[in-house]
């Protein structure tokens, strides 16, 4: 069984799993299936709404694809909820990568 088997299965145990939800997210971005990442990133947010690292992972496709204004929104979005969360780290990582689209 690969492991987007598994981690489907482990969805289809419970399909709010916000964790196994975006490990899949991240099989499919590794494997450049934007679109699938998106989509359970996206549903990774709407489970959970401080999964901070699904806002991340989420503003990377987006610059990947060139959605620069998706990405900027995305990384907003997330700055605020870092810094309500005083997650600092998460926070510096989201300000590099909106220097990326600025420059």
């Amino acid at each position: 069984m690969s492991r987007i088997e598994r981690l489907e299965y482990f969805l289809s145990l419970n399909e709010k799993d916000v964790f196994s939800r975006y490990a899949l997210a991240l099989e499919f971005l590794n494997l450049e299936q934007y679109d699938n990442a998106i989509k359970h990133l996206e549903m990774c947010i709407s489970f959970d709404n401080q999964y901070l690292a699904a806002y991340y992972q989420l503003a990377v496709i987006w610059i990947k694809v060139e959605q620069f204004s998706k990405a900027q929104h995305v990384i907003e979005q997330a700055k605020l909820l870092a810094e309500k969360l005083v997650d600092f780290k998460t926070l510096a990582e989201l300000n590099l990568l909106s220097d990326e689209i600025e420059s």
